[in-house]
């Protein structure tokens, strides 16, 4: 958590002669220039300003906690404890103070929480008169995307949770712009950093998971969809409906990849708890992957032995969708099945789509208006063993967990 907070204050920490601790962050450090509002129904004695958190001026108790506990620095909380702590409900679509929808459970803090407030000559008040647009230089904004952040505010007295969008960012200056519909302790969060990976069992909260990666973790493609889900669905139907529908037999299925593991970085550990959904384009290094199945079942025609000496043929493919196939993830924290049926893959080289979203996040800087709606939503998932001398399969679509998954095509006999 506060990643980056934490290396742009690295320089401003106070050693105390006298004591083994340093300096906390001031107001300055975080916020340096006060609120510039830009509408809002203020009186001319009002000022917007912010300030060091006073929970014990917030009549909810349960923000005061959480405020207290994320804004201290010895206790390691992630956003999900912190989102049921206040009681939102991440199993129904949350979205922004401009609709747009968002899964909080996948953010961090970029900085702690700090007050924004109203001040009338020596009266602080955290109530205002209708929505207020303001301006803010936030120092942890500086160079990050604006589809990658989101300010997180509190009200105090009610304890509303709201989730308020950037309507606009100087990426040279931390500038932000965005509207407050109520005051009170505000934060800035960054989405977290979303890996592939080898399977790590001994990491799952949940036993049923851990066996079933632990009996395929060095096993290639080839293995069918009974040997990984067998044990996790205490039933001996092997027929399984997915959300489109479609009914499935488990007997029908082999895998065309090696188990992956999908997880949330964190610093140099990895956690699957999550909630919710994101819409990912998930890289497998190549390495893992079946590849030669997948194209000859897009395209029986395509000459897989002149492929094999010259990876790079394979981004020549537009992406492409196979009959039958699917993706099939367990969620680690949770032992839920998730079924995404005829994925979009395609073929690319990590760099190329890094350099392709920079791009985009360049246009959308300089144009509001052309944020995609699911932006917020969006990851490119790297995988941690692809090289960039060779083309990562890239699976595209919905993904409502963390943990083990496999792409999975109909058996031809």
């Amino acid at each position: 958590m506060k990643r980056k907070y934490f290396s742009i204050l690295l320089a401003a920490m106070t050693i105390a002669a006298s004591a083994n601790v340093y300096a906390a962050p001031s107001i300055g450090q975080i916020i340096p220039e006060a609120p510039k509002v830009v509408e809002g129904n203020l009186s001319n004695k009002q000022e917007l300003i912010v300030k060091d958190v006073d929970t014990g001026a917030y009549k909810d108790k349960k923000v005061a906690e959480v405020v207290t506990k994320v804004n201290d620095d010895n206790t390691k909380v992630t956003m999900n404890e912190v989102l049921k702590d206040l009681k939102v409900d991440t199993t129904e679509t949350i979205k922004t103070n401009t609709e747009k929808k968002v899964n909080p459970s996948l953010y961090e803090p970029l900085t702690p929480f700090v007050d924004l407030v109203i001040k009338e000559d020596d009266k602080i008040t955290y109530e205002t008169d209708g929505a207020i647009k303001t301006t803010l230089t936030i120092e942890a904004a500086k160079d990050v995307k604006k589809k990658d952040v989101l300010l997180m505010q509190i009200d105090p007295t009610t304890g509303k949770v709201a989730f308020v969008a950037i309507e606009k960012l100087d990426k040279a200056t931390g500038e932000v712009t965005a509207t407050f519909d109520s005051l009170g302790p505000v934060m800035l969060i960054e989405k977290v950093p979303v890996v592939t990976k080898k399977v790590s069992p001994e990491k799952y909260a949940d036993k049923k998971v851990a066996d079933a990666a632990e009996k395929l973790k060095d096993q290639k493609a080839g293995f069918t969809l009974t040997d990984f889900i067998d044990d996790l669905t205490d039933t001996e139907n092997k027929e399984v409906t997915l959300d489109n529908g479609q009914t499935i037999n488990l007997d029908d299925y082999v895998s065309a990849s090696s188990l992956i593991d999908m997880a949330i970085k964190m610093s140099d550990d990895y956690s699957y708890d999550m909630s919710g959904s994101l819409d990912a384009q998930v890289n497998c290094d190549i390495d893992s992957v079946d590849w030669k199945s997948l194209v000859t079942a897009n395209d029986a025609d395509f000459d897989v032995d002149t492929a094999e000496g010259d990876l790079s043929l394979l981004t020549e493919i537009e992406p492409f969708t196979i009959p039958d196939s699917i993706v099939v993830q367990a969620d680690a924290s949770t032992g839920e099945l998730n079924y995404l049926a005829e994925p979009e893959l395609s073929f690319a080289y990590p760099e190329k789509e890094e350099e392709e979203a920079e791009e985009a996040d360049d246009t959308d800087d300089t144009d509001e208006t052309a944020d995609a709606e699911d932006d917020l939503m969006s990851w490119i998932v790297k995988d941690e063993a692809g090289s960039s001398e060779q083309p990562n399969l890239v699976i595209k679509g919905e993904f409502k967990g963390m943990g083990p998954l496999a792409i999975f095509t109909k058996d031809a006999k």
